[in-house]
């Protein structure tokens, strides 16, 4: 080729107006070839570096849209993506070396090999790259012209030849048969010519196969396998096809190249599904739509689905995998911290105890107070009856203690009231029972003491007044607790538990019904009856003699020698005064009495008469009131004892002497012989029975005869005063062996006294 001012290589377009065109120029002056789209009255295009002189250049152009690129030598030169996108060319010529316009426009001054043209497929640089080292092996690459030799003829038929398979020849005369055109093919070899005569004879590739080869290669349209099944992500309609069509942008055909029935309409193109996008024409597969989008629309619009951004990011709190058509929520119980992610486990945490969460939560919220979660909760769960949270996100909720309560969803527990109670977790207080009672916050009641009492919920126990004792401990009312002491008794502390702590009144003191204490009787009465609060009733005065102090069970004598003059005190020195000398009274006396006359009162001797009044011995006289016996002068011997009148009761001893004197004789004999029997007898008896009698009898005995000895010894004496000095000295002696046998009865009592205590048992 050779420059030339704007020559043009080809341009197509409108010859009457210029006003659409698509023009390849050599640009001499500016040493560049330019690829240009012209709308009336502006160009837009680009240029590259200008083709070499004298040499081959492959040169690729497309358009697609408003986008154009040119190829040199099949690597990419230039790229424009403002230029006007080309309407659809009408015309039915257009030129090639020159400009629609005319001869105003340089010639190009060149060879074209081949020009080829592709419609609705923009050729990618692949394709590009193919085109460029591809070499037709019949050409020669030197050049594309053959020189005839000189002495070549064509005087004989013989000398036409059949064409080649592939190829036809349909005028006669013709020195070449033409290849057949893209999308055909020719099989028979030079055998029939009527099969070559045409180029109709040239079959047409089938629907969903394509032959690119423009005519320059025979070989390429010799057999139906020259026909190619279109490429994954294309599509031929039709027979004849050239080239295959790309699915459209948002479609996919994942079809190999074997089956051409899987390329033969473009319905085999198929809208990607859900999650998936395609943003490139002939795709064999769609794109997946990267982790946290979703692509919702499951092949129904193409148009939702031919670029990435219809690929939509999940809203807040959700995830996606790689070509998912929705977002998943993060369950209830988790929120999102990865949205890029094809595992709930890898995109949701767990939100810690004491908190929750919706679904497509993106972080969890605290449990209010009252209220607890545990793991994975959705909502927080109220905290049971008995139990609190005084807290926000409690994990637990905690147990009221003993002695208080809490209700559903309690942020603390109240305090059980005094009489009531609760142990751990209780929902409510229970009432003490009867017989029990509690302070405020109690975890138990506790059983009043002994003698106290109360009814249901107490706060504290009761006691029985004194003068009673429980009987019921299990109620509030004192009158079914407590009982009162019956009459006769008393209690005088309170709160006591049994009918035995009711003790019987003292001596001389009485009671009525449920009494603390007791009453005693006044001085100058005595206990009549203990039962009765009434003191008319309970205390009767002292009989005459007697007397009493305060609280006397009963009225004391006053002894005997003494007579009543104050009944209404409790000391006999001054309840009772003594007779006068020479008077006797018995117990309980009420005056003091003389001796009768012949009598005397016995010194010492207290009672009733005839334990004081001694009659006179004789020889001795007294009269009323008298002291003391008397004896009458010497020379006289009494009478008449019963008188006080000496004169009376002496006469003269010599008149009545000898009759005196033996009677007395008499009587004393008469008086000793009887103790010497009886002595005699005494020791007789002593002897024999002795062994057999008791140790009680023994000493009874000793005692028997200690007494009887010192008895007869004071009857000896007796005697003696009677009849005067000639007894003394023998009565003198009879009582110092009296004394002797006194010490010696007194010392045998006491051994056997000793031997006993020793004696086992």
């Amino acid at each position: 080729n050779s420059f030339n001012q704007n020559s043009r290589v080809f341009d197509f377009g409108n010859i009457d107006d210029n006003s659409e065109n698509v023009i390849l120029n050599n640009f001499e002056t500016t040493s560049t070839v330019g690829w240009w789209v012209r709308e009336r009255p502006s160009y837009k295009g680009l240029t590259a570096n200008y083709f070499d002189a004298s040499a081959w250049t492959h040169v690729v152009v497309t358009v697609k849209g408003t986008t154009m690129k040119i190829y040199k030598n099949g690597a990419l030169a230039g790229t424009n993506t403002n230029g006007h996108e080309p309407n659809v060319l009408t015309r039915t010529q257009h030129w090639l070396g020159r400009s629609v316009e005319g001869s105003s426009d340089g010639y190009f001054d060149g060879s074209i090999a081949y020009l080829r043209m592709w419609h609705g497929e923009e050729l990618q640089q692949s394709d590009v790259s193919d085109l460029y080292s591809y070499h037709d092996p019949s050409v020669e690459s030197a050049s594309f012209c053959t020189t005839i030799p000189d002495s070549t003829s064509h005087d004989s038929e013989s000398d036409c030849s059949i064409c080649a398979a592939g190829k036809y020849a349909h005028n006669s005369g013709s020195t070449d048969c033409h290849v057949c055109g893209k999308g055909k093919y020719l099989t028979d070899a030079s055998i029939n010519p009527t099969l070559h005569d045409d180029e109709t004879d040239c079959t047409d590739c089938d629907a969903g196969m394509y032959l690119a080869d423009d005519g320059t290669d025979s070989t390429l349209h010799d057999d139906a396998s020259d026909c190619s099944v279109c490429a994954s992500g294309r599509y031929s309609p039709g027979a004849s096809a050239e080239t295959c069509t790309d699915c459209e942008l948002g479609k996919y055909l994942a079809g190999s190249q074997t089956n051409p029935a899987l390329h033969d309409s473009e319905s085999k193109c198929i809208i990607c599904e859900a999650g998936k996008y395609q943003e490139q024409a002939a795709a064999p597969l769609c794109t997946s739509c990267i982790a946290g989008k979703f692509l919702p629309d499951d092949g129904v619009e193409a148009s939702n689905h031919d670029d990435s951004s219809d690929c939509t990011d999940c809203e807040s709190g959700k995830f996606s995998g790689s070509s998912w058509q929705a977002c998943s929520n993060c369950s209830a119980g988790k929120y999102l911290v990865n949205s890029t992610t094809t595992t709930e486990t890898q995109a949701c945490i767990i939100c810690d105890a004491g908190k929750y969460s919706g679904e497509a939560s993106l972080a969890c919220t605290d449990c209010a107070a009252g209220k607890f979660s545990s793991s994975i909760s959705e909502v927080c769960t109220d905290c049971d009856a008995g139990k609190y949270s005084m807290v926000a996100a409690s994990a637990s909720c905690i147990d009221c203690d003993a002695g208080k309560f809490g209700g559903v969803a309690s942020l603390t527990c109240g305090n059980c009231g005094a009489g009531k109670y609760s142990w751990i977790s209780s929902e409510s207080c229970t009432n003490c029972s009867a017989g029990k009672y509690s302070a405020i916050i109690s975890a138990n009641c506790t059983s009043c003491a002994a003698g106290q009492f109360s009814g249901a919920a107490s706060a504290e126990c009761a006691i029985c007044a004194a003068g009673k004792y429980l009987s019921s401990s299990d109620t509030s009312i004192e009158s079914d607790a407590c009982t009162g002491c019956s009459a006769g008794r008393y209690n005088a502390a309170p709160a006591t538990s049994s009918e035995d702590d009711c003790l019987i009144c003292s001596s001389g003191q009485y009671s009525g019904f449920a009494k603390e204490k007791c009453l005693s009787c006044p001085a100058g009465t005595h206990l009549d009856r203990a039962d009765t609060d009434d003191e008319s009733v309970a205390c009767a005065s002292c009989r005459a003699g007697t007397f009493s102090g305060e609280a006397y069970p009963h009225c004391v004598d006053c002894p005997a020698g003494t007579i009543i003059i104050n009944r209404a005190v409790g000391n006999a020195s001054l309840a009772c005064d003594s007779c006068t000398m020479g008077q006797f009274s018995a117990p309980a006396s009420t005056k003091c009495s003389f001796c009768v006359p012949g009598t005397h009162i016995v010194v010492g001797a207290v009672g009733d008469e005839p334990t004081v009044c001694e009659s006179c011995e004789t020889g001795l006289f007294s009269g009323a009131n008298a002291l003391m016996c008397e004896t009458c002068d010497e020379g006289k011997y009494i009478k008449n004892s019963g008188t006080g009148d000496k004169d009376k009761a002496c006469a003269h001893f010599y008149v009545y002497y000898w009759k005196d004197y033996l009677l007395n004789t008499i009587v004393t004999l008469s008086i000793l012989a009887t103790i010497y029997v009886i002595q005699k007898f005494y020791k007789k008896w002593k002897g024999r029975y002795i062994k057999q009698r008791t140790d009680e009898e023994m000493g009874i005995g000793f005692r028997a005869g200690m007494e009887l000895e010192f008895e007869m010894a004071k009857m000896k004496e007796r005697l003696t005063l009677v009849h005067g000095s000639s007894f003394r000295k023998s009565s003198a002696k009879n009582l110092s062996k009296a004394e002797e046998r006194k010490e010696q009865w007194a010392m045998l009592y006491n051994k056997w006294v000793k031997a006993k205590e020793k004696r086992p048992g």
